[in-house]
C-alpha cells in the first residue's frame, strides 16, 4: 500500500481488479461493437474470426460483471454521499473556477467521484442485471413481448 502525503491510496489488488474490469470491458465492448453493424464486422478480426469474438463476448461480460461486483464491494463504504460530499457538490462553481478555499473537506474521494460511481453502478450493473436475466431460457420470451410493448419492431 502507498501512502502519500497521509493520503491513503490504492492496493495492488484494487489496480489489478480495475485493470482486468478495463480489459474484459474492451473485449466486450469490440466484440459487441462488431455484432451491433455489418460496418464494424472487421472488429471479428482482433479476436480471430466472427466465431471466437461470438465465443468470448459472454465470457468477457460475465467476467467484467463479476469484477465489477469486486470493485463495488471494495469501495461502497468510500463512496456513501454525507453532509460534507452535498456541501462540496453545492459549490461546484467555486472548484470549477480553482477557488477551494471554503470548500468543506472531503475524505477519500470528493462529492463529483462519490456521484460518478453511483452513476457507474447504476448504468451498469442494472442494465447488465436486466440483460443476464433477459437472455436466460426461461425468461427470453416474456422480456420480447415486454420490449414490443415499448415500439420495437424487428427489421425484416
Amino acid at each position: 500500500m502507498q501512502v502519500h502525503n497521509g493520503l491513503r491510496r490504492y492496493t495492488d489488488s484494487d489496480r489489478s481488479n480495475h485493470w482486468m474490469v478495463v480489459l474484459a470491458f474492451f473485449i466486450a465492448g469490440l466484440s459487441g461493437l462488431a455484432f451491433f453493424h455489418p460496418s464494424l464486422y472487421f472488429l471479428t478480426n482482433l479476436f480471430g474470426g466472427g466465431a471466437w469474438a461470438r465465443i468470448l463476448h459472454p465470457f468477457a461480460g460475465v467476467v467484467m460483471f463479476v469484477l465489477f461486483i469486486g470493485m463495488i464491494m471494495r469501495f461502497w463504504r468510500h463512496n456513501i454521499i454525507g453532509d460534507n460530499d452535498k456541501a462540496w457538490l453545492r459549490q461546484w462553481r467555486q472548484i470549477m473556477n480553482n477557488r477551494e478555499d471554503g470548500v468543506p473537506e472531503v475524505g477519500r474521494y470528493n462529492g463529483g467521484q462519490k456521484v460518478l460511481f453511483w452513476v457507474m453502478v447504476l448504468c451498469f450493473q442494472v442494465p447488465s442485471l436486466l440483460t443476464a436475466t433477459c437472455l436466460s431460457s426461461s425468461l427470453t420470451e416474456t422480456c420480447i413481448t415486454s420490449v414490443k410493448g415499448f415500439g420495437y419492431r424487428p427489421i425484416h
